[in-house]
């Protein structure tokens, strides 16, 4: 089953309300010709009045996607800002505790081997707080965006995903490297962590491919496992569990660089996520 995506409930927003198409007028037959106080018929100013308010619409689309971006901007200023506390505070104070337990250690007894076990074991126990702290800080802070690259830092975490869960990875993402706008490689960059999040809590997969091509007039992503799959048709009647919460935040980014989502899946035959963006917005 593939299902079109959005951050509403998990149903479709912005829908023309039944048999109304955006753009198109009403047909002659249907029109009135009784004239109004302002010289035109009732059939005229309804068009009148529909061209106002698809016009409005527009508007409050785009004052949304604008403010959904200043927004954007504002959460990852401060996710980099508890990135570099997590490292320069956290991690700082862990390495100052890991020197004074081993200098207690140095201070032990020759004969005393299970106190020196249990140090050890605390100095392996800090180490695995200090590797865990530095993941959610890198997790957290996007800068190799900036340093490597869209396409690069993808490969990247393709990498660490596949190292870390055992999970086969195919990958094609060169076209990513088209994509100027900063803002779209951030939600490009979280949807696919999100991704391989749900992948590894749910998927159960054991190959993922990532894949980046040209579907003119869009840039396309597609992102698919092998794992048990599941019914879409559960979360868009708003049974949120956290699967469904990831899949609205991933479509609520692609609503913030007028990108859609999409979701092709079905109960033991995998899922493919894929996300079409308009040429035009990779620059903006």
């Amino acid at each position: 089953m593939v299902i079109l995506v959005t951050d509403a409930n998990l149903s479709p927003i912005f829908e023309s309300p039944p048999n109304k198409v955006p753009g198109a007028k009403r047909s002659k037959e249907s029109r009135s010709s009784i004239p109004t106080s302002m010289g035109k018929t009732t059939g005229e100013a309804a068009d009148d009045e529909d061209d106002r308010s698809e016009v409005g619409l527009g508007t409050s689309v785009d004052t949304l996607r604008y403010l959904s971006a200043k927004l954007l901007t504002i959460q990852e200023d401060e996710q980099r800002r508890i990135a570099m506390e997590l490292h320069d505070g956290c991690v700082q104070d862990l390495s100052v505790l890991k020197l004074r337990l081993k200098g207690l250690q140095r201070g032990l007894p020759a004969g005393d081997s299970e106190l020196r076990t249990q140090c050890n074991q605390l100095l392996t126990f800090a180490d695995k707080i200090i590797n865990d702290i530095r993941s959610l800080a890198h997790g957290l802070n996007l800068a190799e965006l900036d340093v490597l690259g869209l396409s690069a830092a993808v490969r990247q975490a393709l990498s660490e995903f596949s190292n870390g869960a055992g999970i086969q990875v195919e990958i094609d993402v060169v076209r990513l490297d088209g994509i100027r706008s900063p803002n779209a490689k951030v939600c490009l960059f979280r949807i696919l962590q999100e991704a391989l999040t749900n992948i590894i809590k749910h998927a159960q997969a054991t190959r993922v491919s990532v894949f980046a091509d040209e579907d003119d007039p869009y840039l396309r992503i597609r992102i698919s496992d092998n794992g048990v799959g599941f019914d879409p048709e559960i979360y868009r009647n708003g049974n949120h569990t956290r699967r469904g919460m990831g899949l609205s935040a991933m479509a609520l980014r692609c609503r913030m660089i007028g990108a859609t989502l999409s979701i092709d899946s079905e109960t033991g035959k995998g899922t493919r996520l894929i996300v079409r963006m308009p040429h035009c917005r990779t620059s903006g």
